[in-house]
């Protein structure tokens, strides 16, 4: 399978005060979750990305990162190389 065929994901990332959440999405809803203490949010959030990455048995490429929350402000501009965007939480919230 080319690059170009790959099956696109994105990951959502909650980085909480105590713990961080995080999903896989794929076109037809959610691959993979899962939810960890925080610790420092950057090795958090990098861990929680390798972990989920790991947990999908599809061949894929992940889009982009999306992160809310308070931690989420400690995140930088990629995670894995791969580029994160940042999401009001509320607008996270509401759009579920």
């Amino acid at each position: 399978m080319s690059h170009e065929d790959r099956v696109r994901l994105v990951a959502g990332i909650d980085v909480g005060a105590s713990s961080t959440k995080g999903v896989i999405l794929g076109k037809n809803g959610i691959i993979h979750q899962y939810l960890t203490e925080t610790l420092d949010p950057n090795f958090t959030v990098t861990h929680l990305m390798k972990i989920l990455i790991s947990n999908i048995k599809i061949d894929s490429s992940i889009q982009a990162v999306s992160v809310c929350g308070g931690g989420s402000r400690m995140i930088g501009k990629e995670i894995l190389g791969i580029p994160v965007q940042r999401v009001d939480e509320i607008v996270a919230n509401g759009l579920g």
